[in-house]
């Protein structure tokens, strides 16, 4: 009776459990979305399901269209019971502990994965964090912003902060070229995509302290088996196993790729198609429950303003005369001047590296001093707060519907703007006195045309202003270009025409206000043009305000045709937005330009719509 009461207990546990899915069975398996992010394949607008992954030897079927094949040939493998470092079971090991979770397939006695262990030895990971570092407009590849993970131990004293390991997915551009070729490479996948691990300290100073950008921490709510399978997963794919195109996959949508091997049932990279920003993709995370908790870190340089607003007027004195070169760090003895004085030499530092020595020996002195003093100022807990991008910020691409009185006839406005954000969008999360526009068309029509013909107002490629005020500390150029086709003054009409300009000034801080001057050149081609093309430059002033909820600016310009042309152009425009909702926004502007032949204004009044 007792044997019987064992054989029956074991076929109830048989019956209970669920039975392994055998290699031939893999119909559900090939289809499983997890199967697919682990191959990184999406459905194709064929039908075709077509992996990402561009290094061949990532199949072992060959095959990059066909999970069900590569499926059977990994199983095959995972069941050859090799257990040298290059087995299956070394090589993929995300793959193997999926499918031995699934099949119940097991690794063979004595299996030996000395690099990968090495690998695994090297991360003490008990969260993830994405790191978000916001747009730095020096640089055309990080003009949208950034995103990198980071893995986090738990024990931080025996794991510091700093030392943790960064994953980042860049392109890996070697000698690009000019910035034109740059660009189109970038858009058409010319670039490898490197995934590098770094420690995290490196990534804080090149882009808080090298780049003055704002960081974002967004930690993501994973287990710990969800942590070892992503780490495991990032050993499959390391390398130059992608292409890079900088509209979609980018670093963060090869980011968002890898951790939906975790996390497939959220399908993350479904929320985009043709394009993904970096912001847009912690949305996303945001909207599907993913994001824990968000730690706001403001630059080196929002982090010295801050101190230095605690100095008093004869310390400011003293920390402006160092900072000249008037005075000589031993003829200071306060210790919050020369502590701050370093802090600024640290970030001039970074983007002047033959700085390095002086800093250094700065720093050393400083030390000194606060040895022979007996005097230790505490480390400084910046208070600053900023909006949160994912919460308080529009979106990035733009609808927009108004009317438009040019010359006395009036006209119905229609836009639309796949990126990013101008000085007159709402404001809140942005950076002040930058304006970034990708794709933004415009088009007109006249309301008392029978035909109802659209006609294009302004098709802008690329556009990029920064307004940078300057003070006794910082002294950058205000800077930007356009490359555009839209209506300009020729003769008596407005007619369309392809623009390519660029503007560098300076700017200061008058009050709350902007006020701004700088030199303009450009290029222009088309058949209104008497040779087919032109040459002017001139000169603009103006002022800018800007806070979250409204904004306006006031501008005055003259241009001189240098060839292609005799001619001039002086042009006046006032322009203002008005926050009505986090994504609606009203935009209004008026115009007045002159040349030798015809003076003429236009009146403009929309309404803005963020998706």
């Amino acid at each position: 009776m007792p044997l019987l009461l064992r054989c029956l207990s074991c076929c109830l546990l048989l019956l209970a459990a669920p039975a392994p899915v055998s290699a031939g069975d893999n119909t559900a398996i090939a289809a499983d979305p997890q199967w697919l992010a682990l191959l990184h394949m999406r459905r194709g607008i064929d039908g075709v399901y077509r992996s990402e992954v561009d290094a061949g030897d990532f199949f072992l079927s060959g095959r990059r269209d066909d999970p069900a094949t590569e499926l059977q040939h990994t199983m095959a493998a995972l069941e050859a019971r090799d257990v040298g470092p290059y087995s299956a079971w070394c090589r993929f090991p995300a793959r193997a502990m999926y499918l031995a979770e699934k099949t119940g397939v097991q690794p063979p006695e004595g299996l030996q994965c000395p690099d990968l262990d090495y690998w695994r030895g090297r991360f003490h990971t008990d969260e993830i964090v994405l790191v978000y570092p916001e747009p730095y407009f020096k640089n055309v590849a990080s003009v949208f912003g950034h995103t990198f993970l980071r893995l986090d131990a738990a024990d931080k004293a025996a794991h510091p902060l700093l030392l943790s390991k960064a994953i980042s997915y860049y392109a890996d551009v070697g000698s690009a070229g000019n910035t034109v070729t740059y660009i189109a490479k970038g858009l058409a996948g010319h670039f490898a995509g490197v995934i590098e691990v770094a420690p995290y300290f490196q990534k804080l100073r090149r882009y808080s302290d090298g780049e003055d950008r704002d960081i974002r921490e967004y930690r993501l709510g994973f287990s710990a088996e969800q942590i070892r399978l992503f780490v495991d997963h990032v050993w499959e794919v390391r390398g130059h196993s992608f292409n890079y195109f900088f509209l979609d996959e980018n670093c963060s949508y090869r980011l968002i790729s890898m951790l939906d091997v975790i996390t497939p049932s959220h399908a993350v990279r479904e929320h985009f198609g043709w394009h993904a920003m970096p912001v847009d993709t912690v949305k996303a995370l945001r909207d599907e429950g993913l994001v824990a908790q968000s730690t706001y870190i403001p630059s080196a340089r929002k982090r010295f303003y801050e101190q230095l607003a605690l100095l008093d007027a004869g310390q400011r004195q003293q920390l402006e005369a160092l900072v000249d070169e008037q005075l000589q760090q031993d003829d200071v003895d306060d210790l919050q001047v020369l502590a701050l004085s370093a802090e600024y030499s640290g970030i001039r530092m970074q983007v002047e590296p033959g700085r390095r020595l002086a800093h250094n020996l700065q720093v050393r002195k400083l030390v000194q001093q606060q040895y022979q003093s007996g005097q230790v100022l505490p480390a400084v807990q910046s208070r600053l707060q900023a909006s949160d991008p994912i919460n308080s910020g529009h979106d990035m691409s733009r609808l927009q519907l108004g009317w438009q009185r040019d010359d006395g006839k009036d006209f119905t406005l229609f836009g639309i703007r796949a990126a990013h954000h101008d000085l007159h969008d709402p404001q809140a999360a942005y950076q002040l006195g930058v304006q970034l526009d990708v794709l933004d068309l415009q088009l007109r029509v006249a309301e008392d045309s029978d035909s109802g013909d659209a006609s294009i107002e302004r098709l802008r490629w690329f556009g990029l202003q920064s307004y940078a005020p300057r003070d006794g500390f910082f002294r950058e150029p205000s800077w930007g270009f356009a490359v555009a086709r839209q209506r300009e003054m020729v003769g008596e009409d407005r007619e369309l025409l392809n623009v390519a300009e660029g503007y560098r000034g300076v700017s200061y801080a008058c009050g709350a206000i902007v006020c701004h001057g700088e030199v303009l050149g450009g290029v222009l081609t088309g058949g209104a043009l008497d040779l087919g093309w032109a040459a002017r430059a001139g000169v603009r002033a103006g002022l800018l305000y800007q806070q979250d909820n409204w904004s306006w600016s006031a501008d005055m310009a003259r241009q001189y045709y240098l060839a292609g042309e005799d001619d001039m152009l002086d042009s006046a425009s006032v322009e203002g937005g008005y926050r009505l909702a986090r994504n609606l926004s009203l935009h209004g502007s008026y115009t007045l330009e002159k040349n030798r032949a015809q003076e003429r204004d236009r009146f403009a009044l929309s309404l803005r719509l963020f998706f």
